[in-house]
């Protein structure tokens, strides 16, 4: 099981970097970590910690071709997502999870 879902999340990471639009990739991104910190608890609200240090928005900006600043910001403004020193908020999960075209189906987690 455990290949099954590794090689599912490469497809959909390599999805990420070869068609997404920039502001797409983040918000799967966004949608992937919600989905398996829901699974063990740790999203309340639509709230959760994503502890990402400045490095590694740079390393994903080169990935995307864009800034962190400018795909937080299409969030920000579509009112999809807000991240705010390393707190993720997501009002609407399933308007995210449209929006970046996710489904977690994937990641074959259960649901507690």
């Amino acid at each position: 099981m455990c290949n099954l879902v590794d090689e599912a999340v490469l497809r959909e990471w390599v999805l990420n970097v070869g068609r997404r639009e920039a502001e797409h990739g983040i918000a799967h991104l966004f949608c992937e970590i919600h989905a398996r910190l829901t699974a063990i608890d740790l999203v309340v609200d639509g709230i959760f910690d994503l502890p990402i240090p400045p490095s590694g928005a740079r390393r994903h900006s080169r990935t995307f071709r864009g800034s962190p600043e400018q795909e937080l910001k299409a969030l920000r403004e579509a009112r999809l997502a807000e991240f705010k020193e390393h707190i993720v908020t997501v009002p609407d999960i399933r308007r995210l999870q449209r929006f970046a075209g996710f489904d977690p189906a994937y990641l074959h987690l259960k649901r507690r």
